[in-house]
């Protein structure tokens, strides 16, 4: 237990900031399993709306501190190397 007020409040934030994280985090996994799932599939015409959703959703955790931005984009690069190779096929 936190013996100071200024722990306490560190505590109390502490915890809405790890909700809203896992909420994005959540968000982000779901959306690239999406994808993932599409690109196994050959679905070259969802495939467009997928990716700029998956990439609004980096972009967005990255932005807020949820991820590092550089984790952000180094995900974003590898999603458009993937995707481009599965419709290059």
């Amino acid at each position: 237990m936190p013996n100071t007020r200024s722990a306490q409040k560190h505590m109390r934030s502490d915890a809405r900031k790890t909700l809203r994280n896992k909420s994005y985090k959540s968000s982000v996994k779901s959306a690239l399993r999406t994808l993932y799932k599409a690109m196994e599939n050959n679905e070259k015409d969802s495939l467009g709306t997928l990716m700029s959703n998956a990439f609004a959703k980096l972009d967005k955790a990255g932005k807020i501190g949820v991820i590092h931005p550089n984790k952000a984009n180094r995900k974003k690069a590898r999603i458009n190397r993937a995707v481009n190779a599965v419709l290059s096929k």
